[in-house]
Formats: C-alpha cells, sequence, structure tokens
C-alpha cells in the first residue's frame, strides 16, 4: 500500500501539479492574449507540454505496471520520446483547424517545426527527469 510519501505517490503528484500548472498558464495565455502580445510565449509552453507528457508516458509505461528486471534505455527512449511526437503531431493539427476556423490563418511550416522541436526539447527533458526518478528509486518499482 502507498503512502503519501512513497516514491511512485510523489511522482503521480508531481505529473498532477505539472498539468495543472500548464492548464493555468494556458488559460492565462488567452485570458490575457500571451500567446499574440509576447511571441515567445508558446516556446515555454511547448515545452513544458512535452515534459508533461514524458512524465506522464513514463508513468503511464513503465511505472504503472512494471515488469519484472530492468528496463533498456533503448525502450524508454523510444516509447517516451515517440510518445511526445505523436501528441505534438496531434496537437499541431488541432492547431491548425483552430486557426483556420477561428481566423483563417495559419502561421506556417517553420512554426509547425519550432513547435515541434520545443515539444521535443521538453520531452527529452522529461525524459532525463523520469530516468533520474527511476534509477533512483527502481527497488520500489520493479516486483520483487
Amino acid at each position: 500500500m502507498a503512502t503519501i510519501f512513497s516514491p511512485l505517490r510523489v511522482y503521480q503528484l508531481s505529473v498532477f501539479t505539472l498539468f495543472a500548472s500548464i492548464a493555468i498558464l494556458h488559460a492565462l495565455g488567452f485570458q490575457y492574449s500571451l500567446y499574440f502580445h509576447l511571441w515567445w510565449y508558446d516556446i515555454p509552453m511547448h515545452m513544458l507540454g512535452g515534459l508533461a507528457i514524458a512524465v506522464l508516458s513514463a508513468y503511464i509505461f513503465f511505472l504503472r505496471s512494471p515488469k519484472e528486471g530492468e528496463i533498456s534505455m533503448n525502450r524508454i527512449y523510444t516509447t517516451i520520446l515517440l510518445s511526445v511526437f505523436v501528441v505534438g503531431i496531434l496537437w499541431e493539427i488541432f492547431e491548425l483547424v483552430m486557426h483556420w476556423a477561428l481566423t483563417l490563418y495559419w502561421f506556417g511550416w517553420t512554426d509547425t517545426t519550432k513547435d515541434l522541436f520545443d515539444d521535443m526539447v521538453g520531452g527529452y527533458v522529461g525524459t532525463k527527469i523520469f530516468l533520474a526518478f527511476y534509477w533512483k528509486y527502481r527497488r520500489d518499482f520493479i516486483p520483487q
């Protein structure tokens, strides 16, 4: 039974807090038009989004139902970064549809490529955070 201070519980609360923070920053970005007044506002938002998807996918694929034995580094990087990339592509499609529906304007391939790059930077950082956490507490997640 997990206590409030178990490593898994701390990880879960951290992921929840990250997603809640992103939701608040996103709402503020729309409320005060920060996405339009600050040209750089979407850069940290995409990086935070990539970070959030990375730590969430790490939880889903590696912590929620741990397997017997060690997890290969190749599998960790591939699974997490592919998850970030797929969600990033889906988000860009959503942005495209919303921009066309609301403004009949699209910012182009340069913006889309930059956004995906920012997603992947956040995903890489999220992967590193997960690995640091996992290697420190892996005995708590691997079934005995």
